[in-house]
């Protein structure tokens, strides 16, 4: 992507050599969570990510976010609730706390890590950081 992931974006932004104006941050925002939207909502069966942070986000020559990376992705079959894995699989700082205790994940663990994404689109900061 001509844009490189938002984690990219990000770095050029705290390096003070590029700026990301409120609206284009909006617009990222929203295209990973309908890129979510339709993981969890229209694709059957659910698909769940497990590994969403910027720089698993791609933005196209328009800024449009992608969802990239599908290496840890997990399909959930419409019976089950919740899926349960021998390690917890992620990176740190992203990934919900219960999955991280439980060894269980859900659509709602994708949830946290895109609050957790917004969060640092917002402030700019990585979740490792002290402000956090």
């Amino acid at each position: 992507m001509k844009n490189g992931s938002l984690q990219d974006i990000l770095n050029q932004v705290s390096q003070g050599t590029r700026e990301l104006d409120w609206l284009a941050r909006h617009k990222i925002a929203q295209g990973v969570a309908a890129g979510l939207e339709c993981l969890h909502m229209y694709i059957k069966p659910q698909i769940i990510h497990r590994n969403l942070k910027p720089a698993n986000v791609l933005l196209d020559d328009d800024m449009e976010a992608r969802i990239a990376d599908f290496a840890i992705t997990k399909v959930v079959l419409d019976q089950d609730t919740h899926m349960t894995t021998s390690n917890v699989e992620g990176t740190l700082g992203y990934i919900a706390s219960e999955y991280h205790q439980t060894m269980k994940f859900t659509d709602k663990c994708d949830i946290y890590s895109f609050g957790v994404l917004l969060g640092t689109l917002v402030i700019g900061k990585p979740p490792e950081d002290n402000f956090f």
